[in-house]
């Protein structure tokens, strides 16, 4: 199991002077780096593992009809052989009588166990399924439905996804969602203001507002999801269609989800600065320091300050952000 604990403060202050600008880039370059390397030193005794049970045992949905919960009380005999998941799924629904409906695609390669013996319907379903993340429920007394969160590659993802990496922000020079969105497929920004800062994101036609952090539902729109730069984050996972819908009340064009930078068990760091037009500057640094000497405890430290004004005298924006993240494998 893994606990992290992450942590952004983005601030704004006043315009500053060419020079004072300079100062602040080298000293936030220089105290992000010193304490990266500075806690990279520091040695803590192993930590004691927690137990845990080896498999996630699969558990049906909370029933909420007395005729569904009847049919999983039923009491069933079985005489099924050891053999691949799914057609264990067709033969226990050949000798219940219960048909089987899947919201996905059974893991071709998971095998089922042997069952014999009298037994409920319940309890049958759950020696099938433990391991694989698959949960079930009666959605009616003769239909038993199946439904999965176990991961998937893109590719396995019957929906339009797009995944832009680390590699291609670093690459492409994104430092920010929006920069990233306007070179994603059916994705459009529209922009408000010289510098970037206010925007709104479309996908197919539909305003996006449907926002998840680390795969969890963030309560915010595209303008303020724009404000985070990109340094704190690892990939931007998109996805296109009604089917953002299931991510939670929104439009149905799309939901992008903001995965941010994890520790890692190695050290490492790098930092860069960056001058450019319209005044111009930039400075970020990203340091990953293991804890303990097995890494089973590490911490990771990002800072970014970014000054920048625009083509028209009046527009302008600069702002520190620092992020953190401290995460411990208990097992």
């Amino acid at each position: 199991m893994n606990q992290s604990n992450g942590a952004v403060i983005p601030a704004s202050t006043h315009v500053m002077t060419d020079k004072r600008r300079l100062l602040c880039t080298t000293a936030l370059v220089g105290a992000v780096l010193l304490a990266g390397l500075w806690a990279g030193t520091a040695r803590a005794d192993d930590i004691a593992a927690a137990p845990a049970d080896a498999q996630a045992q699969a558990r049906p949905l909370p029933q909420t009809e007395a005729a569904d919960q009847a049919q999983a009380d039923r009491t069933v005999t079985l005489d099924l052989p050891a053999q691949n998941l799914s057609a264990a799924l067709v033969a226990f629904s050949n000798a219940t009588g219960i048909d089987i409906v899947f919201d996905g695609q059974v893991p071709a390669e998971r095998q089922a166990p042997a069952l014999k013996g009298e037994m409920t319907a319940a309890a049958a379903l759950n020696q099938l399924l433990r391991g694989t993340g698959i949960t079930w429920t009666f959605s009616d007394a003769k239909t038993g439905a199946l439904s999965s969160k176990a991961p998937a590659s893109v590719r396995e993802i019957p929906q339009s996804v797009s995944v832009v990496t680390r590699q291609r922000i670093e690459d492409r020079n994104y430092t920010g969602l929006q920069d990233a969105m306007k070179e994603t497929t059916g994705m459009i920004v529209g922009r408000f203001d010289g510098t970037g800062y206010f925007n709104e994101i479309y996908g197919r036609g539909f305003p996006t507002d449907s926002f998840l952090l680390d795969g969890v539902q963030a309560e915010h729109d595209g303008n303020l999801a724009t404000t985070f730069d990109s340094v704190i984050y690892d990939r931007f996972e998109v996805l296109r269609g009604p089917a953002g819908l299931f991510q939670g009340n929104g439009e149905p064009g799309s939901s992008i989800n903001l995965v941010r930078k994890h520790a890692e068990r190695t050290l490492n760091a790098n930092a860069s600065a960056a001058v450019g037009s319209w005044d111009t500057y930039r400075s970020e640094a990203d340091v990953n320091v293991p804890l303990v000497e097995s890494g089973r405890a590490r911490a990771r430290i990002v800072g970014l300050y970014d000054d920048r004004k625009s083509y028209i005298d009046i527009v302008g924006a600069n702002k520190f952000l620092g992020y953190g993240t401290l995460e411990v494998d208990l097992t």
